[in-house]
């Protein structure tokens, strides 16, 4: 993994965290999605992902 991507990852991470204390699901999944599509999953997969996270 690169650096770029890494660092990427980490801060999606980090907002995944504060979203979930906050409560906003919404968010919450579009940030994990964002994190699968990253890691090279579909768009559909990615979303399916970021929903059962939530």
């Amino acid at each position: 993994m690169n650096e770029t991507l890494a660092a990427t990852l980490g801060e999606l991470q980090a907002q995944i965290y504060w979203l979930h204390d906050a409560e906003e699901f919404t968010e919450l999944a579009s940030a994990a999605a964002t994190i699968y599509m990253k890691l090279g999953y579909t768009q559909q997969q990615a979303e399916t992902a970021g929903k059962l996270i939530t």
